[in-house]
């Protein structure tokens, strides 16, 4: 089983994997948390992503692709993708591989509660409002794309808190799984 979750920055999209990974034992693969990876180390590839995510910008598809093909090789099965694909390209390139998208959408306001109170070097609110913008031109097709590929998408209200996320996810997870007499197991 390979799931996707999307949604606009700040809706909690890697707090959800990692508690459907942690009671399925699934797998995260994180474009966002890769590239922040590499600019903790400060390779010469981190630096240059350091300068593009402070601006608020996407970091183009060669990077990020290079970076997701590489740990799908070590992860091939039980894999949740946090904020990956990004944009049409992006989907058309690794959706053949995607099962189920989960959406979480949350309200612009809310978004921007949260990001100011992570408190990372890039969550001001010029750049939130940037990202939001990217998100809603960039990656809101990508939806469509798996809606036309008739990929089943569970959508969320992303402006509840972190346990009833999860509570509603499990709840539609549980249904399409039984559905789809899927591998893993929904408790």
């Amino acid at each position: 089983m390979r799931l996707v979750i999307t949604g606009p920055p700040g809706t909690g999209k890697g707090t959800q994997a990692e508690l459907l990974a942690k009671k399925h034992g699934l797998k995260i693969i994180s474009a966002g948390k890769l590239l922040r990876d590499e600019v903790k180390k400060q390779t010469r590839l981190g630096r240059k992503v350091a300068k593009i995510i402070n601006r608020g910008d996407l970091v183009p598809d060669g990077i990020v692709n290079k970076i997701i093909k590489a740990r799908i090789k070590r992860n091939q099965d039980n894999i949740i993708f946090d904020g990956f694909p990004r944009d049409i390209k992006q989907a058309k390139k690794f959706g053949k591989e995607v099962d189920l998208l989960i959406l979480i959408k949350s309200s612009k306001a809310s978004i921007i509660k949260r990001l100011l109170k992570r408190k990372r070097k890039d969550d001001i609110i010029r750049t939130i409002k940037h990202r939001i913008v990217l998100y809603k031109e960039k990656t809101e097709p990508v939806i469509n794309h798996f809606k036309n590929k008739k990929i089943p998408i569970i959508k969320i209200n992303g402006n509840q808190t972190p346990a009833k996320v999860h509570k509603e996810i499990m709840k539609k997870l549980k249904a399409i799984l039984r559905d789809k007499n899927d591998k893993i197991q929904v408790c």
